[in-house]
């Protein structure tokens, strides 16, 4: 072979893993252009004359795994979707106190650089290669629920505390995993706004704010040098309000089965899939306790307690699926699965758990529902409502 081909091939084996990348990461039209590429590619190298020889493989190899690196390190250098929404328009009332919800978020639409960004904060290390494939998991799950309302029931929970605290407080939204950003806000809106008093309360069972908010730090050099005084809640794992709303959700659904009958299968945190956060042990502990919480008051309501499988440590479909059959040992009509770490399960968990429930009801004729969250009940606003207030009077 000439230098002149090994190259022309080095260059199509670039070009490949380029296009094995973008085919897991991407929607649309490049993905079906790389799937385009990747199907003459792989013609060719079947009727290529070398197919015998090693060294043409492993050029062939080399060339591919670079080529992912390029498209790698590419995509990750592209700029986010700017979703600064409305609320970012005009000027609030300084003299009140403002309000700052911090929630975990994702996209309303799948977005690469997002899903990117977050997959490079979670995973680190020589496990940086499973990226792309996470990158498909994820891509998938949008494809097979179309959109994300995460961010939408955030907006309900502000609209109905900003009608309960109106007129003295100003709420705004903001996400750790999607924009507008926690430190966007607090830098854009809330202190350059020059309020007095901004109270920042995390929407999160388990994660602190110095978790949830990543990014913290850049907009500290202002926060020195502005009056501004700023107050962080707590997570919410102590709430009983919102163990009551996870039971509410699941007795508001229940009309036709007496709750003797019904089987839980509490989920924590940590998604589906296992891929749990840096962060997932230490926060286990707060989740632990409030699924303890939510079993109690499920037991107020008449099911027993064996009947309320709590999963600390979801570990695929192996699990859940334990879990299903010892529930259907005690003789259960009807199965529950019931997240309880965010009001809003991802849309990547709500995918997957979609999928089990209706392969095991297929499978094995057994009805199951979904509780994907805590949700937006009043309960839940009451809490916020509650813990804004007394933040709010604390010296």
């Amino acid at each position: 072979m000439t230098k002149g081909v090994a190259l022309k091939h080095f260059l199509l084996s670039l070009m490949y893993g380029m296009a094995i990348f973008i085919y897991l990461a991407f929607q649309g039209t490049y993905e079906k252009i790389a799937i385009v590429f990747m199907s003459v590619w792989t013609y060719v190298l079947m009727i290529n004359p070398n197919i015998g020889n090693w060294r043409y493989y492993q050029r062939i190899i080399i060339g591919i795994f670079i080529g992912i690196l390029l498209a790698y390190f590419g995509i990750g250098a592209m700029p986010m979707k700017n979703q600064m929404d409305e609320q970012l328009q005009g000027r609030r009332n300084n003299e009140n106190t403002a309000v700052l919800l911090v929630f975990d978020g994702e996209p309303a639409t799948y977005d690469v650089a997002s899903a990117l960004h977050r997959h490079r904060k979670e995973i680190t290390g020589l496990k940086e290669i499973t990226i792309p494939l996470k990158l498909y998991q994820y891509k998938k799950a949008y494809e097979h629920l179309h959109i994300s309302r995460y961010q939408e029931k955030a907006a309900q929970i502000q609209e109905k505390l900003i009608e309960l605290l109106t007129p003295h407080y100003d709420v705004y939204i903001s996400y750790a995993e999607a924009r507008p950003y926690y430190y966007e806000i607090m830098d854009q809106i809330i202190l350059k706004e020059s309020y007095d008093k901004v109270i920042v309360q995390p929407i999160s069972i388990g994660e602190s704010l110095e978790e949830i908010a990543a990014g913290n730090d850049k907009i500290m050099p202002f926060l020195i040098r502005s009056k501004t005084m700023v107050r962080h809640g707590n997570s919410l794992w102590d709430s009983e309000k919102i163990a009551k709303a996870v039971v509410r959700r699941v007795v508001d659904m229940e009309q036709e089965t007496t709750m003797g009958d019904i089987g839980i299968i509490l989920m924590a945190g940590g998604d589906v899939r296992g891929n749990q956060s840096q962060n997932w042990a230490k926060n286990m502990r707060k989740e632990l306790l409030f699924m303890e919480r939510v079993k109690t008051y499920f037991m107020q309501q008449g099911i027993e307690s064996r009947k309320v499988i709590t999963l600390d440590v979801v570990k695929g479909e192996k699990s859940l699926d334990e879990a299903v059959q010892q529930l259907r040992l005690y003789g259960v009509g009807k199965i529950y699965l019931t997240s309880i770490h965010d009001f809003l399960d991802k849309i990547e968990n709500q995918s997957y758990i979609r999928k089990f429930i209706k392969k095991v009801e297929q499978q094995q004729g057994i009805h199951m529902n979904y509780i994907d969250g805590w949700g937006t009940e009043d309960l839940v606003i009451e809490e916020l409502e509650g813990r804004i207030r007394l933040l709010n009077v604390q010296e």
